[in-house]
């Protein structure tokens, strides 16, 4: 595993990290699947499917700069939320819900979740990405499969 893909998982972990349901809401999940503030508080921390406190203000998290530690110190990464909008080639278009248009390059290096490849990009379906210089070092998208959870990281066809 490569410094960017070290990065790129750190990044994916600290924005998920206390919004266990914010890839879900993230990626295309409604507003129904959250939980109000009194029913995370009902159901108590033993119960499976729990709210940590916070996880409500980091699942509606569209967009952050995070500074994560990398093998020789630390480095700056972008998280995004939002629609794809278009893709062409090695780049495409997400509207963030702050309507704030973000264009992203991919390269050989850029790891998927969800789907296999950029060409797998549904225009009109929410995704997100981790990037650093303006290219994507992961994109998540839900692909449509049945339950609709997290899925294993495709492949990468570097010998990295």
């Amino acid at each position: 595993m490569d410094i960017k893909q070290k990065i790129a998982a750190a990044a994916v972990g600290v924005a998920l990290l206390g919004g266990g349901a914010g890839l879900a809401v993230a990626m295309g999940g409604t507003s129904s699947a959250a939980t109000t503030d009194s029913t995370a508080a009902a159901q108590g921390p033993a119960q499976k499917g729990a709210r940590k406190p916070g996880a409500q203000y980091l699942r509606r998290v569209v967009h952050g700069d995070l500074i994560v530690r990398a093998k020789d110190g630390f480095e700056k990464v972008a998280y995004d939320r939002g629609k794809v909008t278009s893709k062409t080639g090695n780049s495409f278009t997400l509207q963030r819900p702050d309507n704030v248009t973000v264009t992203i390059k991919v390269d050989g290096n850029t790891q998927y979740r969800g789907i296999g490849s950029v060409d797998e990009l549904t225009v009109n379906k929410p995704a997100i990405v981790v990037s650093k210089d303006g290219t994507a070092l992961i994109v998540g998208q839900r692909n449509g499969a049945a339950g609709g959870g997290a899925q294993a990281p495709a492949a990468s066809s570097s010998g990295a």
